[in-house]
């Protein structure tokens, strides 16, 4: 039984003071939808002090709000006197918005509605999931070590890199992959990042399960608070090759400088002091000199003082053993712009001590490709600009249906809650001067004003079909077809009906619009089954041509397929008034199918049953 909430009295100033220091919102409403009381922190979660709500109407303080859910299971509270929980987000005034979880408690002068702000929890959660998220999904090997040198997470670009299965890399030290000529260097490396808590880079060569080795650059941080370090790591065994076969072809220059002069790349090299020692014909041509010229000489003779900034600032990064990718714009002698996309890359002397004696740069001229790319930037704003206008006639024909509902659901209902209650005071005030046939005609009005809030409800239930936003995620089929069934059968217990819902009925769908779509089309068997005695409906699948097609079978009175074209049609019904329904159930089931990109259609006889197919793509 729902536990009555009594509503504090002024006097009663310990019982308020309570309610005031609660850490969670209290908030009472009374039978007429006004606020009666709110304690302080109900005020907080409110945005606006009590003053403006107190005395007022929820539809007053809160525009719109009799569309939500929250308000529908306020409604059965003060109706049914039960309690409601739910989580919800609210959107104020102001534009802010903020999650909580209510528990709606019937009182005794109305409903009491308690809060609990749990903003911060769900952006926790939210963050939560996008870190697993790019963690799931990185193409970068993603991994977590315990002090002991044990992977205790890693990510699936790991297993995929390397070949091995997670529970294998997760059972064994890390260190017993590392190749025998790094073992040291990465040892000291771990010492050297748990005493800095991080790693800047680091390089070794891995063991895959194919028993080949890949060169993998490293970037870590040690957490001392979880003793545990965050690394991730990028495999660069491409560029370890790249550079090598650079290397060679920096110690025999003479060798390959015929090779080099045809290469259409401007290639050049540079020592330490940003002196050019080596340029190819192509470059040669591009500085206007020949090799002789070359001699000595740094980029202050052929770029402007902004330009030799920026390359001597690159050129110094290559020095301390980085390689770069840069792109570099410079204007020609006759004030043209060109782009140029350098790479550059250490040279060494020795490759043992990796003593630094110069660089090496390739640089490709895409002036041509940056033209272009611009040229499609222009294309696509101009695209985005009429994807905006778009957006804002859809925008609009939102808002518009979004106004109709609001007219069906108020402007609609006002008179007929006039007429239910004329005909209740005629029939109460003058039953008994009435007779019995207007008995009968009052009866038959108020079945007919049942029917039109009826309608006007499946007309909402329609319209809010095409606004709901999509969340689509693996629904059980199963599960929720057994749902409604259970509950039809508790409307009617004295009906006796044999249902069999196959297993493992999965779809990807929006879950709220499945279980609304399943609930018509086991509705529909239910009431049409209504005159069998020996009434059976079958939930199930087909697998037709690799698709799955899932279908909800009666045994009822079916209906002629010369009419099937009215089926999923608003207002259409194919049956008479004995057999109770607005036409509004299928044309829901076809809305929600049609969001799903998939299909539905039916097949009939009369005194045969149907059987009503769809699919979900």
């Amino acid at each position: 039984m729902a536990r009555i909430v009594d509503l504090p009295q002024e006097s009663d100033a310990c019982y308020r003071q309570i309610l005031d220091t609660m850490p969670n919102g209290c908030q009472i409403v009374g039978f007429d939808w006004r606020y009666r009381y709110l304690n302080v922190t109900a005020e907080k979660h409110n945005r606006r002090p009590g003053a403006e709500l107190l005395g007022k109407t929820v539809m007053e303080c809160w525009p719109g709000i009799t569309e939500t859910r929250t308000f529908a299971l306020e409604t059965i509270c003060m109706e049914e006197r039960t309690s409601q929980n739910l989580e919800t987000e609210f959107t104020f005034p102001d534009g802010g918005k903020g999650w909580y979880r209510l528990t709606i408690q019937p009182a005794t002068e109305g409903i009491a509605i308690f809060s609990e702000d749990i903003t911060c929890h769900k952006q926790a959660e939210a963050e939560r999931r996008q870190f697993l998220t790019f963690f799931e999904t990185s193409s970068d090997m993603m991994c977590i070590a315990d002090p002991n040198g044990a992977f205790t997470r890693i990510n699936p670009a790991c297993t995929e890199r390397l070949g091995y299965s997670e529970a294998e890399l997760v059972t064994r030290p890390f260190i017993e992959f590392v190749h025998p000529e790094d073992k040291q260097e990465t040892l000291d490396e771990m010492r050297r990042q748990q005493q800095l808590g991080y790693s800047l880079a680091f390089e070794n060569r891995y063991l895959c399960k194919d028993n080949s080795f890949i060169w993998l650059s490293w970037r870590a941080v040690y957490n001392k608070n979880e003793n545990c370090t965050y690394a991730i790591a990028r495999d660069i065994t491409e560029q370890k090759q790249t550079d090598y076969k650079l290397r060679c072809a920096v110690t025999e220059a003479q060798r390959f400088r015929e090779a080099l002069d045809q290469v259409p790349a401007y290639v050049f090299l540079k020592d330490t002091r940003h002196r050019y020692t080596y340029a190819n014909r192509l470059t040669l041509e591009l500085f206007g000199c020949s090799v002789e010229g070359l001699t000595d000489i740094d980029d202050a003779v052929f770029f402007s003082t902004a330009t030799v900034k920026r390359l001597h600032e690159i050129d110094s990064r290559v020095f301390q053993g980085e390689q770069t990718t840069e792109e570099i714009d410079v204007c020609d002698v006759e004030g043209r712009r060109l782009v140029y996309l350098e790479v550059k890359t250490p040279v060494y002397e020795h490759l043992e001590n990796k003593t630094i004696m110069g660089l090496l740069g390739i640089s490709t001229d895409i002036t041509e490709r940056k033209l272009m790319e611009e040229e499609i930037r222009t294309l696509h704003s101009s695209l985005e600009e009429r994807v905006r206008e778009r957006t804002s006639e859809l925008e609009l024909a939102i808002r518009e249906q979004a106004s109709f509902s609001y007219a069906v659901s108020h402007d609609l209902r006002a008179p007929l809650r006039h007429v239910n209650g004329y005909l209740a005071i005629l029939s109460e005030e003058f039953g008994a001067l009435l007779p019995p046939e207007a008995h009968n005609f009052l009866e038959r009005a108020r079945t007919a004003s049942r029917r039109m809030g009826k309608l006007i409800d499946d007309i909402l239930e329609l319209s809010k079909v095409s606004r709901t936003n999509l969340a689509k995620e693996t629904i059980d089929l199963s599960k929720i077809a057994a749902h409604a069934c259970d509950w039809l059968s508790e409307s009617e217990p004295q009906r006796v009906v044999e249902v069999v819902i196959s297993d493992g009925l999965r779809a990807q769908g929006d879950k709220s619009l499945l279980v609304q779509m399943m609930g018509n089309l086991l509705g529909n068997a239910w009431k049409y089954t209504s005159a069998n005695p020996s009434a059976r409906i079958e939930c199930g699948k087909e697998i037709v041509a690799g698709q799955e097609i899932f279908y909800v079978r009666d045994n009822g009175v079916g209906f002629d397929m010369a009419y099937s074209d009215n089926l999923f049609r608003e207002f259409q019904r194919l049956h008479g008034p004995e057999y109770e329904g607005t036409g509004i159930g299928l044309a829901t089931v076809k809305r929600i199918v049609d969001r799903h990109n998939g299909k539905v259609w039916a097949e009939s006889k009369p005194d045969e049953g149907a059987t009503f197919y769809f699919t979900l793509c």
